[in-house]
């Protein structure tokens, strides 16, 4: 919190304006595919993770990802991809390095049936890394909505990961061609030791419609105000406020972002408050975080307290992630993998926020990890 001349937030300040102090900010993907081999790693890789971009954002392209058994990452990339390495600090040790690599000749493509996948390049050592995958199985996919535990084994994060993974599902082992090479040995791809929907499994694992979410990202600033005449539902470009308003003072229900045909929706029980009117000592209440139905949704709880005369506001997903388990297999992964859900629940943000001397909000927002899972 900054400690300077400042006013302090007035308790009699009743507005018809309402801040915002939250940001969903979302980035399509074309396909994603994670491949491990934590049982039998080599000195510097344990695991590789393909991306697939066609969009305004990061242009057209793949890169790589090479989680390092220390923790960080390795980034290769096709040198006409746009990235920005501040996106990488979800992983546990951060950013490694970032170097571009021509991927023309790999290709990662998934059909009806399964995926197919070949990757071949050299890493910072100079040394040859080449993985493939090929399902020979010509049963149909039976996918299903699955959240990435990507930000589990972040440290220190300047916001909270949410990858949604649509249409995902693992590699079964039979039919299936797989290797994974590097400086000439072979390395054997982790499995999975129970089946799902009857079948053997690897843990390589691919979505072909994937959606990465950065949930409040660490601010340090004005928070961005939200003009409400009445109505209850205020639309600003690809985000939709919706909004209730008590003695003329509004509050804020929920938010709703469209992103290429999908949606992501934050909501709060009971709405959360209009922060320039607040008058405490304090309020408790939950939220929610949904997209896409096959996904379920992640839940929490936040509150708001009065500080002398500044607030603070802390937002804890501790009732971590919740997915429709209709189906057997899905709901034995959930249970007997306790990383899938438990995640969400290390991680808690905090804003600590004071009015300026013209009558604005400030915020200093940030995350921490508040448990190890």
């Amino acid at each position: 919190m900054r400690q300077n001349e400042d006013k302090p937030i007035s308790k009699e300040n009743k507005v018809r304006r309402l801040h915002v102090p939250f940001t969903l900010s979302m980035t399509p993907m074309e396909a994603l595919l994670f491949m491990t081999f934590e049982q039998d790693p080599d000195a510097i890789y344990s695991a590789f993770e393909a991306q697939r971009f066609d969009d305004n954002q990061h242009g057209k392209g793949q890169l790589i990802i090479g989680w390092r058994v220390d923790g960080k990452v390795d980034i290769f990339h096709d040198p006409q991809l746009k990235l920005e390495p501040d996106g990488y600090d979800v992983c546990k040790g951060g950013l490694a390095n970032m170097v571009s690599r021509n991927f023309s000749d790999s290709f990662f493509t998934v059909g009806d049936s399964g995926m197919e996948a070949h990757f071949s390049f050299e890493d910072l050592e100079g040394r040859l890394i080449d993985f493939k995958i090929r399902e020979g199985n010509k049963k149909a996919l039976q996918p299903f909505g699955f959240l990435s535990p990507v930000g589990d084994g972040s440290e220190n994060p300047s916001a909270m990961p949410v990858l949604m993974l649509h249409d995902f599902y693992f590699v079964r082992r039979k039919g299936t061609e797989i290797s994974i090479t590097i400086n000439g040995r072979s390395h054997r791809p982790d499995v999975i030791n129970f089946p799902i929907d009857w079948k053997q499994m690897y843990f390589t694992r691919y979505a072909s419609d994937p959606l990465v979410i950065f949930f409040n990202r660490a601010y340090d600033g004005l928070i961005s105000t939200l003009s409400v005449t009445g109505e209850t539902r205020v639309i600003d470009g690809d985000t939709t406020y919706e909004v209730d308003c008590f003695d003329e003072n509004p509050v804020l229900k929920g938010i709703q972002r469209e992103c290429q045909g999908r949606s992501l929706r934050l909501s709060f029980e009971p709405a959360f408050p209009n922060l320039a009117a607040f008058e405490g000592p304090s309020v408790q209440g939950a939220f929610s975080i949904k997209g896409d139905p096959s996904l379920g949704e992640i839940r929490g709880n936040y509150n708001v307290t009065r500080i002398n005369d500044n607030l603070s506001v802390t937002m804890v997903p501790s009732g971590g992630w919740i997915p429709r388990k209709e189906r057997w297999g899905i709901r034995l992964l959930y249970d007997v993998v306790g990383l899938f859900k438990n995640w969400p629940k290390t991680y808690k943000w905090t804003a600590l926020i004071d009015e300026t001397k013209d009558g604005q909000l400030h915020m200093n927002s940030f995350w921490e990890r508040i448990v190890k899972t």
